[in-house]
């Protein structure tokens, strides 16, 4: 690509008059330029490697000085703004139909559509553009959201269809969906209206498709010494929810009911909620309490950490 009209799409200026006039790659890694590649900067400390290894251009958003005028220096008032713009046009020479959904409907997609076919917005431009500089994608899908929303781009519409339940288990849903019947799908019930975009987009693009739920009311079967074992394996179950705290607890309460013993827990202030800000905290709680079930809302703790058991040392 040539520099200058690079230099245009990203708002940039060029310092200097280089003797070369065009780039080949766009490279974020500085131990994987080739010759002829444009290095983008994050890292103003790496430039050096990047010049040795034969960049033929720099992207930079800092005070820096010159070292090799034989080269194009771009600076920008900021790298990620920068990013953003070029993403954008990416986006646009490919034709990629972009998809958005609201916060929980992308979780959950993101979570069961597993198919390399459709590229998934990080949140930030400089990831994304460096995912996009490696090949095209024909669709993408975009958390609502400031981010997206700055790229003044348009949105495909998802009409979607009425979902049939089939069966309801507590952590697992069987149901037909456009004539397919999914058997117990890893997503619960008060989830799945939340999960229908991601089959309409999935049948609409002809993308793999698993229903599942890791990122929202996910449980963790502890054993006896508190260690995590595999789903069905225990009687006791952490179920750990980000967001969701009055839909998980009224759905939990309406599942459950009076059968069993439920403690709710949450890093945060929350009514009826116990407060454990910390995993040792969290830990207190668990092991001086009798209960089947405890809803944890919050940030993801690493629960194999809630092990009584200390890892024995080896000589390996």
């Amino acid at each position: 690509m040539k520099i200058d009209s690079f230099a245009y799409l990203v708002g940039g200026r060029v310092l200097n008059t280089p003797s070369i006039t065009s780039f080949v790659h766009i490279a974020f890694d500085p131990h994987k330029i080739q010759r002829g590649d444009l290095y983008i900067a994050s890292d103003p400390t790496s430039i050096q490697d990047a010049i040795a290894k034969g960049a033929y251009a720099i992207l930079f958003d800092e005070d820096l000085a010159i070292v090799d005028p034989e080269i194009a220096w771009i600076k920008v008032e900021d790298l990620e703004d920068a990013a953003k713009r070029f993403f954008r046009y990416l986006l646009i020479q490919y034709g990629t139909k972009l998809y958005v959904l609201e916060e929980i409907a992308f979780d959950l997609a993101n979570d069961s559509i597993n198919d390399d076919r459709l590229f998934v917005s990080s949140g930030s431009a400089l990831e994304d553009l460096k995912k996009l500089v490696e090949k095209s994608y024909e669709c993408a899908l975009f958390k609502e959201g400031k981010y997206f929303s700055s790229l003044a781009l348009d949105r495909q519409k998802i009409e979607t269809a009425h979902c049939q339940m089939v069966t309801e288990y507590l952590f697992e849903t069987s149901f037909i969906y456009m004539d397919r019947y999914f058997e117990r799908a890893q997503v619960p019930s008060f989830l799945l209206q939340k999960l229908v975009p991601s089959l309409q987009i999935a049948l609409l693009e002809q993308l793999k498709i698993h229903p599942m739920s890791q990122s929202h009311f996910r449980p963790y079967f502890l054993n006896e010494y508190f260690e995590v074992v595999e789903f069905g394996k225990s009687d006791r179950v952490l179920i750990w929810e980000p967001k969701l705290a009055s839909k998980s607890r009224s759905y939990l309460q309406t599942k459950v009911g009076n059968a069993a013993k439920i403690l709710y827990l949450s890093d945060k202030k929350i009514d009826g909620f116990h407060h454990c800000s910390t995993i040792e905290e969290l830990k207190e709680i668990l092991y001086n309490e009798n209960f089947q079930f405890a809803l944890f809302v919050g940030k993801e703790f690493d629960f194999a950490l809630l092990s009584k058991r200390k890892k024995q040392r080896t000589l390996f």
